[in-house]
């Protein structure tokens, strides 16, 4: 009667141990010191070893795919990317281009680095431009940016990218 009941304590640690659930380390030394010392005969080993793997296969196969459930009719789904209903005001563009505007300055002899960065310091345009020099230019940046500013040597200015142009002063 003993061995049935440590049989049973053997098959709850390995039934355990397959689907991950907390066992006390006491009963998992106990099986593990009973398959040491041999006192299960290999058919009793080879039986729970096929009902483990009956158990296992049982327990993955019969379940619904998440996919299944949320499958769309094919038929729904476009053939062709023209046939894709968006808004009118849906553009398939991810970047907008915006227009810079350097208005020279006369008899300023300045000359430093232009940039263009958003918030977090990424840098879109770069160029070295000289205060008495006019310069026009675009860039395209992410639509998703919503400010922009503009660096020239000490002077930081923030603007809306939501422009179509922008006028950088050098003053």
């Amino acid at each position: 009667m003993g061995e049935i009941r440590e049989f049973n304590k053997s098959v709850t640690c390995v039934i355990a141990c397959f689907i991950r659930v907390k066992v006390k380390s006491s009963d998992l030394a106990l099986f593990c010191k009973c398959v040491r010392e041999k006192n299960y005969k290999m058919k009793n080993l080879k039986l729970l070893l096929l009902l483990l793997l009956v158990w296992q296969f049982t327990v993955t196969s019969c379940k619904k795919s998440e996919l299944d459930k949320n499958e769309k009719d094919v038929s729904e789904t476009p053939l062709k990317f023209t046939e894709i209903k968006t808004s009118t005001s849906f553009t398939w563009s991810t970047t907008r281009k915006i227009s810079l505007e350097i208005k020279p300055i006369a008899n300023d002899s300045r000359s430093s680095v232009l940039k263009v960065i958003d918030t977090n310091g990424n840098v879109y345009f770069r160029k070295l431009q000289k205060a008495s020099e006019k310069f026009s230019g675009s860039i395209e940046v992410p639509i998703h940016l919503k400010t922009l500013k503009y660096v020239y040597g000490g002077i930081q200015k923030e603007f809306n990218t939501n422009v179509a142009s922008v006028n950088v002063e050098l003053k």
